[in-house]
């Protein structure tokens, strides 16, 4: 599990994507974003969220059981690309 926070540049509509094998979940300011969880081989999952500039509490939960393991967690908005969210982005606690 991951908890902190990411700094969004600039107010609109993110859309943000796991790819996991297993399970994962993320959530943003406490509201689901994407629920990409259970036993599974790698899929990815999309979902989208109205965010203000400024920081955003981020929880990502991730579930390996057996097999291959793989996390990743991309983002996208005003622009910005699809990308995995950089880590200048995200911190442990308010900055």
């Amino acid at each position: 599990m991951f908890t902190g926070f990411i700094d969004v540049p600039r107010t609109g509509v993110y859309t943000f994507q796991t790819a996991s094998d297993d399970g994962s979940r993320l959530s943003i300011d406490g509201e689901p974003v994407i629920d990409n969880d259970g036993i599974h081989g790698r899929r990815s999952v999309s979902g989208q969220l109205a965010l203000a500039r400024g920081l955003h509490r981020i929880r990502l939960d991730f579930l390996q059981q057996e097999g291959d393991a793989g996390l990743t967690v991309r983002y996208a908005g005003p622009d910005i690309e699809a990308q995995p969210i950089p880590s200048s982005t995200l911190y442990r606690s308010v900055k």
